[in-house]
């Protein structure tokens, strides 16, 4: 009994010890064009490994890849990242269940945006699996970089060291976390929350932005989806400045709160403002304004609004705009 027990201890010390040792022995980095082709097959997407490879099974599965290039070959814009680092849950993975303990993506670079006529470009992936079926529990982005571009107006937008922490309940949502980014010098912190990706190809978004060095929050909640590649969007809009002190040199002790919200709608040719309400000041003594506005976006950016106050404090609007040129 001793023998058989013996035997089988020793037996399980060498299955764990070449599950340990065993993959620092495999050149993964060589079998590059299966793990190339299968990423593909499943995302429906070009991706190459222009760096290593390594992979572990103990103590917890891993796989790193360095050097990532996504694109689709029938659309422009493309996502890079110098390494992605994926930690999976063995009791998971032995139940048969892809559940990621832990995902890493170090400086991801990601190329989107408008084409002419106002249809998302990039690399969207088209899953052949169930997206529902792989969550990430711990996400973590790290020194991104985002260049979106509107090919009708030439304009471009470029966000710099983005940073997210968060979670994936699946790849098509829901998904929440937190994170910034800097654009223009200027760093902005966010909170983002995305409810599942519908059949009807939308999903709820909230996105909250808070300015370190900015005079306001921004509060954005909208309902996004496609429409045979074009985005459209609904929702509400919350721009607020609480009241806070005013720098040395302001005639005034304090700068004053102001608010703007909005109903908005629209897509990639033009959005409507509509029910638009501005309250500068505190309720008791505030100056407000209500109406609607529209933006056109094109090759001439357009915007067009009417508002209108049954009255208006002037001596207070001029505050405001003497606030808002020592802002810039």
């Amino acid at each position: 009994m001793q023998t058989t027990l013996l035997s089988v201890a020793i037996a399980i010390i060498l299955a764990l010890t070449a599950a340990l040792v065993g993959p620092l022995f495999v050149d993964w980095t060589r079998h590059r064009s299966e793990f190339e082709a299968y990423a593909s097959r499943l995302s429906g997407l070009e991706i190459h490994i222009t760096g290593p490879i390594d992979a572990r099974l103990l103590p917890t599965p891993t796989l790193v890849m360095q050097g990532i290039d996504i694109a689709r070959a029938d659309q422009p814009g493309s996502v890079r990242a110098r390494a992605l680092r994926v930690e999976f849950g063995l009791g998971a993975l032995v139940r048969g269940e892809w559940r990621v303990s832990e995902a890493r993506v170090q400086g991801p670079e990601i190329s989107a945006g408008l084409d002419e006529n106002g249809e998302l470009t990039g690399p969207v992936p088209r899953f052949g699996f169930n997206t529902q079926a792989i969550s990430i529990e711990h996400l973590h982005v790290e020194d991104g970089r985002a260049i979106l571009t509107h090919a009708e107006s030439g304009s471009r937008l470029v966000l710099d060291h983005i940073e997210f922490r968060g979670e994936l309940r699946s790849l098509s949502g829901p998904v929440k976390g937190e994170g910034s980014f800097v654009t223009a010098g200027q760093h902005f912190p966010y909170r983002l929350s995305a409810t599942r990706i519908g059949q009807d190809n939308a999903a709820k978004l909230r996105l909250v932005v808070d300015p370190i060095e900015g005079p306001f929050v921004a509060e954005l909640e909208l309902t996004v989806s496609l429409e045979r590649g074009a985005p459209h969007f609904e929702g509400q809009l919350q721009f607020n400045r609480p009241v806070g002190r005013a720098p040395a040199h302001s005639q005034s002790p304090i700068v004053e709160p102001w608010r703007l919200t909005t109903r908005l709608a629209g897509d990639s040719i033009a959005a409507e403002f509509q029910q638009i309400e501005f309250q500068y000041g505190p309720d008791e003594r505030s100056a407000k304004l209500r109406g609607s506005a529209r933006v056109d976006l094109g090759r001439n950016p357009r915007i067009s609004a009417t508002l209108s106050s049954a009255q208006v404090d002037l001596d207070a609007l001029a505050m405001f705009s003497e606030e808002t040129a020592g802002s810039h």
